[in-house]
């Protein structure tokens, strides 16, 4: 098998994909890995893949000239995962240019494009999956050949390889979202298969309660078990624990994220709170005209309650107990209770010696969907 870059290293950012014009090459997805598969028959070695591929090349990192931190308007704030920054970006920048980010659509987390303040609420939300990117570079060239501005937000490798396939574009304009890692979306859907839902049969997944109050939860446990992996860094593609972008050094203009260690006082914090780090003028200048109130981020505080700044998620005994377990034809909890039993004990023995018990609602944390039916139970 001939690969883009090392084996097991791709990141599914589908650079290669969209650079090549023999249409010599496909991601493969084994849930564990994603790798940039050369038909050799096809191939005629122009060396163009290999050269695009960020995982063969450095890609550009600056250090960040102003930490801010900061909520937009209410109705905004209300309706995002964190201080509601990147909604309130996207509405100005669709005044006058084009927003392309990820949403659910048609059963796959996708990117599309908005020109429309009143419909970016679409990319509003947390997604704790790896998304497909195989048509955002089509979507970015067609509006920038048409003279659009044009507004990307995405995680670290995929702002990195938007960055890398088109250089430094004026009209082009790059958010990154401070990232864990992230799982193939074959592990989602193995998790919501098990639990007797079809992706392709939903309108909506959603993964943050305070981002989408809309749907049911798909486990009623006290943690869902894709939730529990996912804030411990397991379960992420193979790519994601040698990360080389988990540092203060970015490769956007602004990069977004939760202000954990904010200092403005719980209640605020209780609302959402964004921590930005803005590498250029053209981030800050997004900042300004977005409307939000924004101050002055403490950076030390920012780097020690935001443990991705200062490096990658660890490949972990967990991790690899997990995958051999599904490799055993398990389901998906029974894989992650076998991956992390003391971390599902301590989820229950808190339930457990809690007097009134924890309540499904008070969870910040769970898969939830939206039928197209609407049901609202199984």
């Amino acid at each position: 098998m001939k690969t883009v870059c090392d084996k097991n290293k791709c990141c599914g950012c589908y650079g290669c994909v969209n650079v090549c014009n023999r249409n010599a090459i496909r991601i493969s997805d084994s849930g564990r890995s994603f790798n940039a598969i050369i038909d050799a028959d096809k191939c005629v070695n122009c060396g163009k893949c290999v050269n695009i591929c960020q995982m063969n090349n450095e890609v550009d990192k600056k250090k960040p000239v102003r930490w801010l931190q900061g909520w937009a308007e209410e109705t905004i704030r209300e309706e995002s995962a964190s201080g509601g920054f990147a909604t309130a970006i996207s509405k100005k920048f669709a005044e006058y240019g084009v927003v392309i980010s990820c949403v659910f659509k048609d059963g796959e987390f996708v990117f599309d494009a908005c020109d429309s303040p009143e419909n970016v609420g679409q990319f509003a939300g947390s997604k704790y999956v790896k998304s497909n990117m195989s048509d955002a570079y089509l979507k970015v060239r067609y509006y920038l050949d048409k003279g659009n501005k044009v507004l990307f937000i995405g995680i670290l490798c995929q702002a990195a390889e938007i960055k890398r396939f088109f250089g430094e574009e004026k009209n082009l304009y790059v958010i990154d979202i401070i990232c864990h890692g992230a799982p193939s979306k074959n592990m989602l859907n193995k998790f919501l298969r098990d639990k007797g839902y079809d992706m392709e049969k939903l309108k909506g997944i959603y993964f943050r309660k305070n981002a989408n109050k809309k749907g049911i939860p798909v486990s009623h446990d006290m943690y869902d078990m894709y939730s529990l992996m996912f804030l411990n860094g397991i379960g992420y593609t193979e790519s994601c624990y040698s990360c080389k972008y988990a540092t203060v050094k970015r490769v956007s203009d602004i990069t977004l994220g939760d202000s954990w260690g904010s200092d403005l006082g719980y209640e605020k914090l209780k609302k959402g709170i964004s921590l930005a780090l803005v590498q250029t003028e053209k981030g800050l200048d997004l900042i300004n005209q977005s409307g939000v109130h924004y101050e002055e981020a403490d950076k030390k505080k920012a780097v020690k309650s935001n443990e991705q700044l200062r490096h990658c998620a660890f490949n972990t005994y967990a991790n690899t107990k997990f995958f051999d377990e599904l490799g055993k034809k398990k389901n998906f909890d029974s894989a992650a209770r076998k991956a992390m039993p003391a971390l599902v004990a301590k989820q229950y023995l808190k339930m457990a010696l809690s007097k009134t018990g924890i309540k499904k609602d008070d969870r910040l944390y769970e898969v939830r969907v939206e039928r197209e039916d609407k049901e609202i139970e199984k």
